[in-house]
This record gives C-alpha cells, structure tokens and sequence, in this order.
C-alpha cells in the first residue's frame, strides 16, 4: 500500500473538515474545485487536497513519473524557434509543460492537437503520444511515458474549467490562451482551444482544435482566402440568392469551415435571419443564432436544422452533413427557399453533385435547379520567396497531374512553364513558410444540368463541365504552382488524400 493510499479519507470526513453541507460539497466536486477518487462505489480524497482546499488553493495533480525528460524535449522544440522563458514563475513542471503544448500548437500553426495513450506495436509497451496537424497532415511531436498522459490531460480539464474527476464520460470545453510579450513569434498572439476529451480503452484521450480567430478577423474578402477576383464575383452573385445550395468540401484541416464563415461574412446583416449549426462552434458572429450540436442531450443536426426551420431562419449553415439524413434535409430546406449553406464530404464538385442527386433523386429537377455554387478546396504547403529554386515544368509532371483528372483534361500545354521547387533556409522549413489554397467551383449550367437529367456518368460530367469553362481541381492547383505559391508535389499529395 503507497503512502498516499494510507493518506485517503472518507467523503464524511472530509465534509467535516470542510465545516459544510454535502449538497455544497458535491458541488465543489463537481466542478472540480475539489479533487476526489472513485474507490469501489465510493469517494476518496487526500487529506493533502482537502487541506489544500481549506487553504483557498486548487487540488494538486500529481504526478506518476519523472516529467523533465518531455519538458526538456518540448523546451528544446520551443528554442529552435527562438522562444523561450515564457512560463509564469507560479507554474509548476506540469503546467510549464502544458504550457510548451501550446505554445508549440501556435508556433508549427498547427489547426489541431492529439494527446493519448497508444501501442507502437501489436502486444507492445504503450506510449503517450503528442501528435499535431499542420497544413492537413499528422506529425507525431513527441512520444513520452504513457503515465504522464493523465496528468497532462488534467491540468487541460482545470483549465478548460472543467471537471478533472470525471473520466469515464466524454467533456468539452474552451481554453483562451494569450502568450507574453517575450515569446518570440508568438508574443502577444491569441487563439482559442475548443477541447473534447474521451475516454478510450487505454485511458483518455484529448483532441484539441485550434479556433484562430485572430487570423479570421483579418481577412477582408474571399480573395484573402485564394480567390480571384472572378471567383469573388461568383461567389457573391450566388450567397446573394434567395435559397440555394452553397457547400464546400475538402479533407480535414483544409479550410472547409472558414471559407464558409467568409462566405457567411458577405451576407451578414441585422435585416437578415442567420442561423449556424456548428460543432463546435468556432467563431461567434455579430447578428448571428449559432446552435451549438451536442447530441448527449439530443440536439443533433438533423434536429437542429429542423428548429432553425421553424424559427424563420432565411439562411442556415450547417458545419457538418454528417449522414444521408442531415444532407437530405438541408437539400428539403434549399428547396423549400432558404439559402443553405455547409461542408460536405467528397473528393471533389463532381462526387458533391453525384451525392447531392442521390440523396434528391425523388425530387430531381427541383434539386438541380437548386444548387447554385460547389466548392472543393485543398491546402498546400508555400514555397519560401527566400529560397525557392527556379525549374521547368516537364512531361513527367504533366503527365502525373493528368492521371488526376482521369486524363479528361489536357495541360500538355503547360510543357515548359518555369515552376519553383523546395530547397529550404534559415527563414523556412524544409523551404515552405505558410499555406495557399486552391479551389475547384462548380456552378451548374444548363449543359451540366441537361447531363444530370440523362444521367451520364461523373466522368461524363466531368468532361462536359471542363469543356465549358469549369477549371478542375487540378489545374487549379497547377496554376498556384505557375504563380510561384506551392509545388507539383505539394498539389499531388493534397490531391491523393
């Protein structure tokens, strides 16, 4: 038996130490004022927590194994970038190091954060794990000792302000986080961690998302987001429509979700009724309903799209069309004249369409005629001005981007363009700084609408929409590397996922 077990004491103990009622006490519990420990059917406490308590002091977390193997590791990562010295004195080694979390989760411009219990191998040793996604894709940051997973996904709980007792429910919570005006990069920049935490078979688990309002408040227009000046105008003509579909797809991390709170954003107005169904709901709009979703209590999308229905909403964006049921109510809502916006899984404009006339196959020409705009994007990692390489786009390359397009667009003619590649520098990594994206619109026009009702194939309407004046995803990716933004390699991984 470990010392602190000979420290445990009983709830009814602990109430009369704390000279109060059990109602306030389960209150403090609850909202995890109070650190408890569940030992059979009853609660537990450390005399030293109480006490800590008594004092006006939070519960202590401790602390299984030695922390200062991943501090250091993590500090190292920070120095690299030139921040140091950026915890408070008060923090101890365990915030310090949920500290260095973040501050590597906002430097790398990573959009998410992943902590949790794993197996390298079948029948291994498990390992904690420190994963983040930057420009969409995965990368691992740390591994460390399993043990310390816990601890680290408490002190996000307390900050989260939520309830560091509970473990065997999932949670959710925000952290805003803002970091000194000594922290290199970083200092003074905000953002906010939209937090859920589940449990999982080998412990919890956190997936932290980042909210980058900051960033979002900056852009002007849709052109901020990659567009061009035609794009803009197409875009506007169709959010400026009475009813409609106006939806965006694209992998995890791509942008799908601020495209549309731009696309929102050109709308906005107090003479109009907004209604968002979000989760979780990333940036709070003047003149705006937002719903959060939370299907523990039963609002899910489909029943939130049903209430914004009947609350005389004129435009509805849903974040999320998670199953056949929710994209065929949003198609009903877009028919039935409101303007409806969301994301979409698919892989390109052509599978959204495809879907779209599945899911509306009952009420076909009515569910054409309601589509106004599509949209795929990807994100691509951009060259560094600094020392990108000047090169010339080959046969190799051309051929590789056509197989793309199921060789229904020719872009021989590109043969010969000087493109740049990655050589990377001291003001880089690897020779990228930042992300561009690329886009593929598809508008329905009367040939694409005739080419529905004869029901040819995705490729046969790939091929009429790409004879009349639709650029593929493709090419819209090529034209970026054109420009000088990204690679031919950046736009073939974005496009292979």
């Amino acid at each position: 038996m470990t010392s602190e077990n000979l420290n445990l004491i009983e709830m009814e103990e602990a109430i009369e130490l704390l000279k109060t009622s059990r109602p306030t006490f389960y209150r403090w519990l609850k909202t995890g004022k109070i650190k408890g420990t569940k030992v059979g059917k009853k609660w537990k406490f450390q005399k030293d927590d109480v006490e800590r308590f008594m004092k006006g002091e939070t519960p202590k977390i401790n602390i299984p194994v030695d922390i200062k193997p991943l501090l250091t590791e993590l500090e190292t990562q920070l120095k690299e970038m030139n921040i140091t010295d950026i915890a408070p004195e008060e923090f101890d080694e365990l915030e310090t190091c949920v500290l260095y979390i973040m501050a590597i989760t906002r430097a790398k411009n990573a959009s998410d954060v992943h902590i949790s219990v794993q197996k390298e191998e079948f029948g291994g040793e498990t390992i904690g794990l420190l994963r983040m996604r930057i420009y969409s894709q995965l990368k691992i940051i740390s591994k460390f000792n399993s043990k310390l997973v816990k601890p680290i996904i408490d002190v996000w709980k307390k900050w989260a302000q939520l309830d560091i007792n509970v473990s065997n429910i999932p949670q959710d919570g925000r952290i805003l986080m803002e970091f000194p005006h000594n922290a290199g990069s970083i200092a003074g920049k905000s953002f906010t961690l939209a937090n859920h935490i589940v449990p999982t078979l080998l412990g919890e688990s956190l997936t932290s998302r980042v909210l980058n309002v900051e960033s979002f408040i900056a852009l002007s227009s849709l052109s901020d987001l990659g567009f061009t000046k035609e794009e803009e105008i197409q875009i506007k003509k169709n959010l400026n429509k009475e009813s409609g579909l106006v939806l965006a797809s694209g992998p995890a991390g791509s942008g799908k979700t601020t495209t549309l709170y731009q696309c929102l954003r050109e709308i906005n107005h107090p003479d109009k009724k907004i209604v968002t169904i979000e989760n979780p709901v990333e940036i709070i709009f003047p003149w705006a309903t937002q719903i959060p979703v939370n299907p523990k209590v039963g609002l899910t999308f489909d029943r939130a799209i049903l209430s914004a229905l009947r609350s005389d909403a004129e435009v509805i964006m849903v974040s999320d069309t998670p199953n056949p049921e929710t994209i065929k109510l949003v198609i009903d809502a877009a028919t039935s004249g409101h303007l409806m916006l969301g994301t979409f899984h698919a892989k390109n404009t052509f599978e959204m369409l495809r879907r779209i006339m599945d899911a509306g196959k009952d009420n076909l020409y009515q569910v054409i005629d309601s589509i106004n705009l599509l949209i795929s994007q990807r994100l691509a990692k951009k060259l560094c001005p600094h020392c990108k390489k000047e090169t010339k786009l080959n046969k190799d390359n051309i051929k590789k981007l056509e197989e793309l397009t199921n060789g229904l667009k020719d872009l021989s003619r590109y043969e010969g363009e000087t493109i740049y590649k990655a050589v990377g520098c001291d003001k880089c990594v690897n020779g990228y700084k930042g992300r561009v994206v690329f886009y593929e619109i598809l508008e329905p026009n009367e040939n694409i609408k005739k080419s529905i009702i004869h029901n040819l194939s995705t490729e046969e309407l790939m091929d009429v929409a790409f004879t009349t004046g639709t650029t593929p995803l493709v090419e819209a990716g090529l034209i970026k590397v054109l420009k000088g933004l990204t690679t031919i390699e950046e736009v073939v991984n974005s496009l292979e996922k």
